[in-house]
């Protein structure tokens, strides 16, 4: 059946605003914080690569704004393929944002275990033994 995930993403969804809600009341969170992340906790996947390039191409041209200027609610546009692209780029921003969060920690452990700077003098080690075969062609 269908309708039973459909219906477990949606309590999800609906989970993580009360969730946000409970935990940082007096926070005024943007809404594409509230709605990326709803989406991600209930595991939904909002769009198609074709949905991400409609979506880019809808914030470019200013059908929509970016995520820094969102400041109602979605369930309040009329425009059923307009907030369907809100939606998608909440759920890109906050999954940009964990990318981003998940490189730094790795670049963090690096440092940590020293094998950045290990990684910086090859890469050095390398431009230098290129700069010295160049300037003897």
């Amino acid at each position: 059946n269908q309708l039973r995930p459909r219906c477990l993403r949606a309590v999800f969804h609906e989970y993580a605003h009360a969730l946000l809600h409970n935990k940082a009341p007096s926070v005024p969170l943007p809404i594409w914080f509230h709605e990326g992340l709803a989406q991600l906790v209930a595991g939904e996947d909002p769009g198609s690569p074709r949905s991400y390039g409609q979506m880019v191409n809808a914030v470019l041209s200013g059908l929509i704004p970016p995520p820094s200027e969102m400041s109602a609610g979605f369930s309040s546009v009329a425009d059923a393929n307009t907030a369907r692209m809100l939606y998608l780029a909440s759920y890109s921003f906050i999954s940009h944002l964990i990318e981003l969060r998940d490189r730094i920690l790795h670049a963090l452990g690096m440092v940590g275990r020293g094998r950045l700077r290990d990684r910086r003098n090859s890469l050095l080690r390398m431009r230098r033994e290129r700069q010295c075969c160049d300037a003897s062609n």
